[in-house]
C-alpha cells in the first residue's frame, strides 16, 4: 500500500512468512519514518538503512500500530486541499511538487473504462 500523508510518504507491505509477521514500513525519507513512529508513540522500533534499494529506510511494525497511525490520520484530517496542506506543513513546497507529479500521473486513471466495478 502506498500512503501519501502530510506527515510523509510510506509503502507498507507484508513480507512472506508467518501470518503474525510484522508489516514492513518503507520510506525514501528517514524523517518520514521517524514522524510515523512519533505519531504512534513508539520509540522501540528501529529504522534501518537498507542500502541502495528503492525504499532505503525500513522498519517493522505491528498491524495494530499501523492501524493507530491510520486512525490518527483520519482524526486529524482538517484540510480541504491535500496538496496545499502538504505545502503549508513545515513549508514543504518541494514535497508538494513531488506529490503533484504523482497526482498528475494518476490522473490518467480516469481514462480506464473498467466496468467490473
Amino acid at each position: 500500500m502506498w500512503l501519501c500523508t502530510t506527515d510523509g510518504f510510506y509503502s507498507i507491505v507484508k513480507k512472506d512468512g508467518p501470518e503474525d509477521r510484522p508489516l514492513c514500513l518503507r520510506g525514501r525519507v528517514k524523517d518520514d519514518l521517524k514522524r510515523f513512529l512519533k505519531i504512534i508513540n513508539k520509540n522501540h522500533y528501529q529504522v534501518f538503512n537498507s542500502g541502495r534499494s528503492d525504499y532505503r529506510y525500513r522498519c517493522f511494525i505491528s498491524l495494530d500500530d499501523f492501524k493507530k497511525f491510520l486512525n490518527y490520520q483520519a482524526e486529524n484530517l482538517n484540510y480541504n486541499n491535500f496538496k496545499s496542506a502538504v505545502s503549508e506543513k513545515e513549508n514543504n513546497h518541494r514535497r508538494a511538487h513531488i506529490y503533484m507529479d504523482v497526482w498528475s500521473t494518476l490522473f490518467d486513471l480516469r481514462d480506464i473504462d473498467d466496468t467490473r466495478y
